[in-house]
Parts: structure tokens; sequence; C-alpha cells
């Protein structure tokens, strides 16, 4: 083995797992005040600076439903899911890998403690390059324990009887086109005990935006830009590396083992 196929070796582990987080290296700093005069487009305080103030004095009976790991993953592997099937039933070639979110998961948040079922007024997060869309989903009764699994089926529906993409993109079915926005990357979503019922919240970014030249057709993951340029090893019709995510420690301890392995090939051949 060259040095310099041990070189490669030893960065492997870093190329692998930084690839779907480098819009958020780029964005976000630990020291940046997000919400220094981060307003919506109707003055309010920006969603995702709502968490710490608790909710709203209008909140009866609210409570927030852990978004626990194992929901985080129903949510990723279903919005998936429905984007690898509506990528092969439509010849979509350019349909992204969507990767979990936290501070989507905490603008969700945030937006829920104002207690309403009305449409968050904030379209973007840290500025207005970053566009935010949203899907919710109201249930009148309280949750069982696989509401999530609910909620998504009852999104999915809302595409049941179309068949082809030009009455897909006619009919426009609002939860399920930004589910399946081609360009979307990242996901993050909330839920909530209140009115009696619950609710879910998913924000998205980019945002659906109505340009039909976001559609790529051939065949799925032909067309993926430059940086998505693999396709899922689970997903196959989907551009983008499967990563773990955040808070799962099993991934990133099969990089370190990498790392420590590729150094020792390259100690041994330099």
């Amino acid at each position: 083995m060259s040095r310099y196929a041990a070189l490669f070796l030893l960065l492997l582990p870093y190329i692998y797992f930084s690839e779907g987080y480098k819009y958020r290296l780029i964005t976000r700093e630990d020291s940046f005040d997000r919400c220094r005069n981060l307003k919506c487009e109707d003055g309010q305080p920006h969603s995702i600076c709502l968490k710490a103030n608790g909710p709203s004095a209008n909140c009866a009976e609210f409570e927030i439903l852990k978004m626990t790991a194992k929901r985080k993953n129903i949510l990723i592997n279903g919005h998936n899911g429905i984007r690898n099937k509506i990528a092969g039933y439509f010849h979509i070639a350019n349909m992204l890998l969507l990767h979990w979110d936290e501070d989507l998961h905490e603008m969700a948040r945030g937006f829920l403690t104002r207690c309403t079922r009305g449409k968050d007024s904030c379209n973007f997060i840290y500025n207005d390059t970053f566009t935010v869309g949203q899907t919710y989903y109201f249930n009148p009764k309280l949750p069982l324990n696989r509401f999530v699994i609910t909620i998504m089926r009852h999104w999915f529906l809302e595409a049941n009887d179309i068949e082809t993409f030009a009455d897909f993109m006619k009919q426009k079915p609002p939860n399920m086109t930004q589910m399946t926005y081609p360009p979307t990357e990242f996901l993050g979503c909330a839920a909530a005990e209140m009115f009696g019922g619950h609710i879910m919240r998913c924000y998205y970014s980019p945002a659906f935006n109505d340009d039909p030249k976001a559609y790529i057709i051939g065949k799925p993951c032909s067309e993926c830009p430059t940086e998505r340029a693999s396709c899922s090893r689970v997903f196959h019709g989907l551009c983008g590396v499967d990563l773990p995510l955040p808070g799962n420690g099993c991934r990133l301890r099969i990089n370190f083992i990498l790392l420590f392995l590729s150094i020792m090939f390259y100690m041994a051949y330099i």
C-alpha cells in the first residue's frame, strides 16, 4: 500500500461523516446569537427563540411530547421512504436524502408553545437565504404510542389517488408537496398535546418553491448535485450518504476505529 492510499484511509472517516452536515457547519457557530434582532414576517419573535419563554398564557392542558430517538428515526425513515417511493413512481432523478436538523426541531417546538393551529409566519431560519417550509397535522384525540406513524400515513394518503406526475404538480397536495420536494435537505419536527388532542409540526429546509426546474425527470439518483453525488445505500433512489441521527454514537465509534486503523497503516508505510 502506498503512503497516498494510507493517507486516503486516514481521511476516509471524515469524508464519510461530514458530507451531510456541511450545511450546518457553515451556518452555525456556538457563539452565534441567532435570536438577536431575528423576527418573523409579521414582526413576532422568531419561533426558534420561543422555547426558553415557555408556553403562551392562552395554553390550556399543554404538554410537549418528547421527540425520542425512536420517533426521530420513524420520521426520518418515513420521510425518506416516501421520497424514495415518489422518486421511483414519478421518475425523479434528483431527489435528496433528508437528514434530521436540531435547529428545525427547536423552531417547530418553539412555535408549538404559541398554542395555535395556524401557520407559522417564520419562513426562514438564520436569514432569508435558508427558507423553511412546514407541514402539520392536528388530531382531536389524545396521542397513542404510534401517533407519529399515524400522522405520516395521513400525509402520505393525500396523494393516494394521484397517478401521474402532471396531476401531482397540478393538485399539489399541501403536505406531500413539501415532503417530497427534491432539493429539501433537512427536517425537524415537534409534537404536543393541546386543545384536547395532539398536533405535530415538521419544518423543512429548503422550502418548497413552485419551480418545475426543481424536478429533473429521469432514472432515480441519476442527476444528483455535486455535493450529494452518491446514492443512499438504504433508499436507492435518493441522493446522499446515510448518516446517524444526532446523539447516536455508534457511527462515531466506527469512525474512530477506522481513524485508528488508518493511522496505523499510514505510520507503517511512511
